[in-house]
């Protein structure tokens, strides 16, 4: 401890003495490991840190799949098959919940709101270990038509006042009363950015059908029970299912990952990358501060040679060397924290989306300070053992001759060392540079692809024609006409529709179709991705119109049996034929609709997805809608005109 001491006091002593070395070494390291801080920051919060939950790493996602197509996350279940995989898995499963995505216009405030939600089964949040902020979670009993709600701890600030008395209050929910019986606890936002919760409440109809897929499901699994274990017993039970309800379940069977896997699994290969990055960065300023450090060393030659003709070993003065190494890194470890905890304080104050998964925290926890420190000692060990190695050994004879002023020989080892240490910054920057440049060229080619319609000078927004008012068919195609019809005389506007879903902003649903006269047998109905829309749609949208004709006024509300369907689905179908004219039965219809039209295919959610491109139109028909106006200029310059078409219509209704 003693000789650490020493070794320690002179190494602050040698590099105090170099004040303009010191700094410049160590702002190269806290650089570098700045750039460390900030993209571990969201490593740990998706790759390594757990879930906010109990036992998070037993709780599964349940996910449905057709065998005759890949396996993907996220799909749904219906609730008769969710029903008898928590009945028939109680061994396998030691608690199972489920939940189903949507919004509500949320009334009984001073200005209605449109909030995102979902229904969630009684066992769902005592499953995660969640915990009421104020009252209480649902009741088994209140699964059915229980008309309670759970308010978001935001949106009970926000919206109530924080008023400790709302549990017992009563609430409208697109115009129907429910009673607040909790308060969800501060930042809880399952499964993501939701705000409030219902019950399931299933219909009479939902609660038989299964081919209605809507709910997500979780799992915990029991004690003993293996991942690959519960999975095979639920293929086994699916298998099962299959056989009784051939009709629904054909083909249809079950899997399961851990739920933190549904993010992780996407984002992986993206962090992984940006760690490579970052620490190419950080051997980067390794080769300069190791530069810098036999570009001083040069001029310690002699020094060493004295200390080494005195009796010093060695092995003393490496200790010596790496010691102060260790210090710059320990100096340069203290600024990066610093800087990057400040960048990504800022990040995450100004340039993090609000619709980021509430479990998503970006900080500089313990876990990315020991990260950091890991990374720091070795980077200090990195940089500082090779100058060690090489000054630790001068040619004491010649070295001493050199200082004297006879000679610059003995430094010629130094400078191949340092020459070669700038070959390899050279190589790491090219990679970097290499890197940097395939991200660009696939930033501009993603800027640059084609989406199959046009989102420059489109304005969106989404409203839900709910409550009393709307209660009817009839009311709701007024309604969508007084929209439409609102939309396309404010100034400006060149053409405005209506839909159920739009590409990329709210991405999709999907249905099953049957061509008549084809025999499917054994193997499954084809299923399309499926879309309500309005007359003048794929105008607005700047969809092209590849034959045939857009949906009319008379197709309007189901008065014709008319689709429109994707170029992708027209090939599928009737190769080489002219598709207009043909028929289509689509979902649970028993009569066949007539293809009007077919449009250009349009990227569904993200430019690489390889979701189906087979695509169905129908006319529009919806409670949930999503406005479209195609403007010139600013569509944000909109924004004010389109809601008061829309207060127009119900000063109630939030946009």
């Amino acid at each position: 401890m003693d000789a650490f001491r020493q070794d320690l006091q002179f190494a602050i002593r040698s590099l105090l003495k170099s004040p303009g070395f010191t700094v410049i070494a160590v702002l190269c390291m806290a650089l570098g490991i700045a750039a460390n801080v900030f993209v571990y920051s969201p490593v740990n919060a998706l790759l390594i840190r757990p879930l906010p939950y109990k036992d998070a790493a037993r709780i599964m996602h349940l996910n449905t799949w057709l065998t005759s197509e890949p396996r993907v996350p996220y799909t749904s279940w219906s609730w008769a098959n969710y029903q008898d995989v928590s009945r028939g898995l109680g061994d396998v499963f030691s608690e199972t919940g489920a939940y189903q995505g949507g919004a509500w216009n949320v009334g009984g405030m001073d200005e209605p709101e449109r909030v995102e939600g979902s229904r969630v089964t009684a066992s769902l949040f005592p499953m995660l270990g969640l915990k009421p902020f104020l009252g209480r979670f649902f009741r088994p009993a209140e699964e059915q038509a229980g008309r309670v709600v759970i308010l978001g701890h935001g949106l009970w600030q926000r919206k109530f006042g924080a008023d400790s008395a709302i549990v017992g209050r009563g609430v409208t929910l697109n115009g129907v009363p429910y009673t607040v019986v909790g308060v969800m606890a501060p930042k809880v936002r399952f499964p993501e950015i939701d705000d409030l919760w219902l019950p399931p409440e299933p219909s009479a109809e939902q609660m038989q059908r299964r081919d209605w897929q809507s709910y997500q499901v979780v799992a915990r699994l029991a004690p003993g029970v293996s991942m690959a274990a519960a999975n095979d017993r639920m293929a086994t039970l699916m298998r099962t299912l299959a056989s009784e309800h051939p009709e629904t379940n054909r083909n249809l069977s079950a899997w399961m990952q851990p739920l933190s896997e549904d993010v992780r699994s996407e984002v992986r290969g993206i962090f992984l990358t940006m760690v490579g990055a970052v620490l190419c960065v950080l051997l980067i300023a390794c080769s300069n501060v190791a530069n810098l450090l036999l570009a001083r060393g040069s001029g310690r030659q002699r020094e060493l040679a004295v200390r080494l003709s005195m009796g010093a070993t060695r092995t003393r003065l490496v200790r010596q060397l790496l010691t102060e190494s260790l210090l710059l890194a320990t100096l340069g470890c203290i600024a990066g924290v610093l800087l990057g905890s400040w960048g990504t304080e800022a990040f995450t104050t100004w340039g993090l989306p609000t619709d980021v998964p509430f479990w998503m925290v970006f900080d500089v926890d313990r876990t990315v300070i020991l990260m950091t420190v890991a990374v720091s000692v070795l980077s200090g060990l990195l940089f500082g053992v090779v100058p060690a190695l090489r000054l630790s050994r001068p040619d004491l004879s010649q070295t001493l001759k050199e200082a004297g002023g006879r000679g610059g020989s003995a430094n010629a080892g130094l400078g191949r060392l340092r020459s070669g240490l700038v070959v390899s910054q050279l190589a790491m920057s090219l990679v970097l540079l290499a890197g940097a440049a395939l991200m660009v060229q696939s930033f501009l080619k993603t800027r640059g692809a084609h989406l199959g319609f046009e989102p420059a000078g489109l304005l969106t927004a989404r409203v839900s024609l709910s409550g009393e008012r709307f209660a009817g068919d009839s009311a709701r195609s007024v309604a969508r006409r007084q929209l439409v019809e609102g939309l396309r005389a404010l100034p400006g506007v060149r053409s405005a529709a209506l839909a159920s879903w739009i590409p990329i902003d709210g991405c999709c649903n999907s249905e099953t179709y049957r061509v008549p006269g084809k025999q499917y047998g054994a193997t499954e109905v084809p299923v399309a991705t499926h879309n309500a829309v309005s007359p003048a749609y794929f105008a607005t949208m700047g969809v092209s119109l590849k034959s045939g004709r857009e949906f009319s006024d008379a197709d309007v509300d189901g008065r014709g049996r008319v689709v429109l369907i994707s170029e992708s689905l027209a090939r599928k179908e009737w190769p080489g034929m002219d598709a207009v004219g043909q028929t289509l039965v689509v979902g649970s219809d028993s009569l066949p609709s007539t293809v009007v039209g077919v449009v250009g295919d349009v990227v569904l959610r993200r430019v690489t997805d390889k979701l189906r491109r087979e695509h169905v139109y129908v006319p529009l028909t919806s409670r949930d809608l999503t406005l479209a106006m195609r403007v010139p200029g600013d569509p944000y310059s909109y924004v004010t005109a389109m809601k008061s078409v829309v207060a127009a219509l119900d000063h109630d209704l939030p946009v």
